[in-house]
């Protein structure tokens, strides 16, 4: 179940991944919607969405996740779409 948006903005990123790398803020280095989800993960202050608190997502979960852990993550992250 996506995150309420409460603390971070919604974990919808089989919606969002794509309009975010779209963004003219976008400054991160990827180019697919795979790789902006990893870029979130391991470097969270990449690309902050407007509105939002950088600082919030841990900063660790590089160092501590596994390279299948991180892949079982991103899939997960996105098949969460936006609910019309």
């Amino acid at each position: 179940m996506p995150t309420k948006g409460r603390e971070d903005p919604k974990l919808e990123l089989g919606t969002n991944a794509q309009k975010r790398l779209a963004d003219p803020n976008y400054k991160g280095r990827t180019n697919t919607e795979w790789e902006y989800v990893q870029e979130s993960i391991l470097k969270p202050g990449a690309y902050i969405v407007e509105g939002y608190r950088d600082h919030v997502m841990p900063r660790w979960y590089g160092q501590k996740l596994s390279a299948g852990a991180l892949d079982k993550i991103i899939k997960y992250l996105l098949k969460i779409e936006e609910v019309t």
